[in-house]
């Protein structure tokens, strides 16, 4: 007897509140073993390099992909994004710790190891761009959601559009949109997308969600600016400065090709 899957509203809902219940005790995390592939963290903090071209680098514009496709060399990030990055890595491995403790006893939904960063690929003009999930929800052992672990504050998952969806500051709708459509190509009717949300200024829990339809115009978006990474020249910049779109609000801080792309500004 197949049993009909819940809506993304309803899937939400119940991940926010069994997990709660988990987080809200941590003694229910202590048992069983960490997802392997994050045990390391101390390794991922001293080590972790910038990457050529990935999935998550969908929002970026078209000429900020075709410096770092273009790079000679990977290069590494710098300490206070390594630390960061860091910081959501070890909320990655709570997290996925206590999805499993949550789930233990549901008798459809799962959210198998083998699935936590699992390397996904695309094909651009011959090019394979690659990204790795935090995790895929199965039902009746079928993927049909793509589950990202993220940390921001209170206020800002406030500005989430419908305290669902992400503002594109940081590109998590055309990330998303990429995971999911690799996994679509694979021949998994991929349903949707959960953001499972450490809010670590309040220590509070929120589940954010996208189906795919509201999500698959930023994979058309992302497939057209990484083509035009592969150019042999450099892509026009982005508009004037400093109201570029989608450059609005980039610095040397955000952008490490910045000085490349506004050298005759202050």
């Amino acid at each position: 007897m197949t049993h009909p899957k819940p809506s993304m509203p309803e899937l939400a809902g119940l991940i926010k509140e069994l997990m709660r219940k988990v987080l809200a005790d941590p003694t229910k995390l202590t048992s069983g073993e960490p997802v392997s592939p994050m045990e390391n963290l101390w390794d991922r903090l001293l080590h972790r390099q910038e990457p050529r071209l990935r999935m998550s680098f969908g929002a970026k514009c078209a000429r900020q992909k075709w410096y770092t496709h273009h790079a000679p060399d990977k290069a590494t990030s710098p300490g206070s994004a390594r630390v960061s990055f860091s910081m959501g890595d070890l909320w990655e491995v709570i997290g996925f710790r206590a999805l499993e403790e949550a789930l233990a006893d549901h008798p459809h939904l799962s959210a198998p190891k083998e699935y936590a960063q699992q390397e996904l690929t695309m094909d651009v003009d011959g090019h394979l761009i690659a990204g790795h999930t935090d995790g895929c929800l199965l039902w009746d052992g079928e993927p049909f959601v793509v589950l990202d672990f993220k940390q921001t504050g209170k206020w800002s998952f406030n500005r989430w559009e419908g305290k669902r969806i992400p503002d594109e500051v940081w590109g998590y709708r055309h990330q998303a949109s990429n995971y999911m459509a690799s996994i679509r190509n694979n021949g998994y009717n991929i349903q949707g997308f959960l953001w499972l949300v450490h809010l670590k200024d309040v220590n509070g829990f929120e589940v954010g969600w996208a189906t795919w339809d509201e999500l698959k115009a930023y994979h058309h978006d992302s497939m057209d600016t990484f083509a035009r990474a592969m150019s042999p020249t450099p892509p026009a910049r982005c508009g004037g400065f400093p109201d570029a779109v989608p450059c609005a609000g980039k610095t040397r801080k955000y952008c490490p090709f910045f000085d490349h792309c506004f050298n005759d500004r202050n």
